[in-house]
């Protein structure tokens, strides 16, 4: 009798895949190839009597990876054909292919007809794989992974307790604050979602435990029927095998929805302890805000009693030196913080002295007396030259513009603390040469311009004995 020429095979495996750090990771094995060499392929082998697709796949995973897995889905399935020496036949071969998580095992457990089982990320399993039929089942299987990613919950709770560790860390501003509890609604929206998927899970737990018992009772009853005429016993072994297989798939269902429900559980727990850590954030950055608002305003209020009080200063300066100001040798400006006299020089010195003029005197009069009648002023007084060195006339004394501005700010100074008895504590001298220029050194008025003493008015910090400063003293401007 001749043989077929034909023979038809059916396979089935999977796509085993387990979580990593960027992602997850594929399993291959390697075998030995007909050339002599060997390849990479993807776990599978035959169907055995009696076994289903599904059986078959987790089985061969098993025994060729040594990995434990569960079926998520079915992927697809390959055809192709070979010559078999050995039978003197073609082969027309099907291989069934699932999407497995892996569940448990190790790599080592593989069996001797292959020759290595390993991990490797998507990127290098594909470039692997020898087969094209097998590339294609591996695209399917990392676009379904994509999408489980996408919808995980664990990636989003992983996100949420990244925000909270940071917010935790300081003070957020309002927007982030807003944006927070954004977040902790939608968490609690998610919490109200697992709890109602809990319920569904439990319902059809209970329905497959209902459904196994009610199957194993047909199978006990049609074991103990074993009397029956000798016509029954193939039907009842067929009908056996069924109910065998059906109990097997829904112990296999009630593992799966006892495992979802464990994980559901697992989540909700987590979720709850989110929601409760963002309660209390929430709480304590209501309160940092609050506060927050509180001393803004306060600052807000002290800056604009401060600058109306510099204002008052600034006014009774003006009326107090209309004449200098008339012609030019006086300027007075307002800051946020600060009232600045510029002097020109000819105001107060000669050309080459340190000797102030009577008229320079009363302008220096005029000032003290403000600062005497403001508490807690402080006056700066800065001397500055222009670039020109020192002449010869005057080079024994001052070496150079630095000891010229010094000494004329440390004159003023003196004058205001011996003459018109201001506190020293509240008065300096600074020297700055031609540092600090206000106009080009390159034109005459331009040096008239930057030989000037200039004089700063500003709520004062009292040195205290020990060379640190106090707290700044609050101004009081008399009516």
């Amino acid at each position: 009798m001749k043989s077929d020429p034909v023979k038809y095979q059916v396979s089935s495996g999977g796509v085993i895949f387990r979580p990593a750090p960027d992602g997850f990771q594929i399993a291959l094995i390697r075998r030995s190839s007909s050339d002599g060499g060997d390849l990479w392929c993807l776990p599978k082998g035959w169907v055995e009597t009696g076994e289903t697709l599904e059986a078959t796949a987790v089985r061969e995973v098993s025994e060729e990876t040594g990995l434990d897995g569960r079926i998520i889905r079915k992927l697809g399935r390959t055809t192709y054909w070979f010559y078999d020496k050995n039978e003197r036949r073609r082969i027309h071969k099907t291989v069934h292919f699932f999407l497995m998580e892996f569940t448990g095992g190790d790599t080592s457990r593989h069996d001797e007809e292959v020759l290595e089982a390993r991990w490797f990320t998507p990127e290098e399993a594909e470039r692997r794989l020898a087969f094209p039929g097998e590339k294609e089942i591996f695209k399917k299987a990392r676009t379904a992974l994509s999408k489980r990613e996408r919808t995980a919950a664990p990636a989003r709770l992983l996100s949420l307790g990244l925000a909270l560790a940071l917010l935790l860390s300081g003070c957020v501003s309002k927007a982030t604050h807003e944006a927070l509890l954004a977040q902790y609604q939608e968490s609690d929206a998610r919490n109200d979602q697992l709890t109602k998927r809990i319920a569904k899970l439990q319902d059809e737990l209970g329905q497959t435990r209902k459904s196994l018992d009610e199957a194993t009772a047909r199978l006990n009853s049609m074991q103990s029927s074993g009397q029956r005429q000798e016509s029954d016993l193939d039907l009842l072994s067929e009908r056996n095998v069924a109910l065998s297989k059906e109990i097997e798939t829904l112990r296999r269902r009630s593992r799966d929805l006892t495992d979802s429900l464990e994980s559901q559980k697992a989540k909700t727990d987590s979720l709850a302890a989110e929601v409760e850590a963002l309660q209390f954030l929430s709480k304590t950055l209501s309160g940092q805000v609050e506060d927050f608002k509180a001393r803004e305003d306060e600052s807000e209020k002290d800056r604009a009693a401060a600058l109306l009080r510099l204002q008052e200063i600034e006014k009774r300066l003006r009326g107090g030196l209309t004449e200098g100001l008339s012609d030019g040798g006086i300027r007075i400006s307002l800051g946020a913080d600060r009232v600045e006299i510029r002097l020109a020089h000819t105001v107060l010195f000669d050309s080459s002295g340190l000797d102030i003029k009577p008229a320079g005197g009363e302008i220096l009069k005029t000032i003290a007396q403000i600062a005497k009648e403001t508490p807690g002023l402080t006056l700066e007084v800065e001397g500055h030259t222009d670039n020109v060195p020192i002449g010869v006339r005057m080079i024994d004394r001052f070496p150079s513009n630095w000891e010229l501005s010094t000494a004329r700010a440390s004159r003023i100074v003196r004058f205001l603390i011996t003459n018109e008895g201001l506190d020293p504590s509240f008065v300096s001298a600074a020297g700055f040469a031609d540092s600090k220029p206000v106009a080009d050194n390159d034109t005459a008025e331009g040096r008239d311009l930057n030989r000037r003493i200039e004089i700063v008015l500003r709520p004062g910090v009292r040195p205290s004995s020990d060379g640190s400063k106090s707290q700044p003293t609050d101004i009081e401007v008399p009516p």
